[in-house]
């Protein structure tokens, strides 16, 4: 009696490629689920944020008024640089000032809260001050000139990018620490 003859490395080779083909199927199904289910659990990313706004700039130029005196008498006044001026640059456009010693200290209320400034400086030798860097918005401006112990106060708006001029010429009337008016002028420099 004969036994058939298994070739078994036949066999062996044949359920080698099945078992691969079968692992092959298995795994594509599960990476293609998977990323399936990846892809909808994966939130949007999110959009770029916006650049922020160029600052804008701040050219303020002080001047106070010394009288002319001729043989005695008081003849005028003339304007000249308020080299010892504190400009005070407050980002709340509510804060007041309550007064000259508020002023000089730097910092005004706004209500009953206290307000710090933004920027406080001195001008220099032609009564100027250049703030560079100066996020747009509304501010709250004091001045104080120590020549004629007075202080101005203003609201302002800084604009995007460009540089704004102020002008303040003190007056030259007998009243002590408030000078409100006038402000020369205020445009976007060229």
């Amino acid at each position: 009696m004969k036994f058939p003859v298994i070739d078994y490395i036949d066999l062996f080779t044949k359920t080698k490629r099945q078992l691969r083909s079968a692992i092959l199927i298995i795994l594509s199904f599960v990476a293609l689920f998977t990323t399936y289910e990846c892809e909808s659990e994966t939130e949007p990313l999110p959009p770029e944020p916006e650049p922020a706004p160029a600052p804008g700039h701040l050219k303020i130029s002080v001047t106070y008024p010394e009288p002319i005196i001729i043989n005695g008498s008081l003849e005028g006044f003339q304007q000249v640089p308020g080299e010892e001026a504190a400009v005070i640059l407050y980002q709340n456009k509510d804060a007041r000032c309550l007064g000259y010693k508020d002023a000089a200290v730097g910092f005004a209320m706004d209500g009953d809260t206290v307000v710090l400034p933004k920027y406080r400086m001195w001008t220099n030798g032609d009564g100027e001050v250049f703030i560079e860097n100066v996020e747009a918005g509304e501010y709250y401006l004091t001045i104080f000139t120590i020549q004629v112990h007075k202080y101005t106060e203003k609201y302002i708006e800084i604009p995007v990018g460009d540089t704004l001029e102020l002008k303040k010429d003190f007056t030259p009337d007998v009243k002590f620490y408030e000078d409100l008016e006038p402000w020369d002028y205020e445009i976007p420099a060229d």
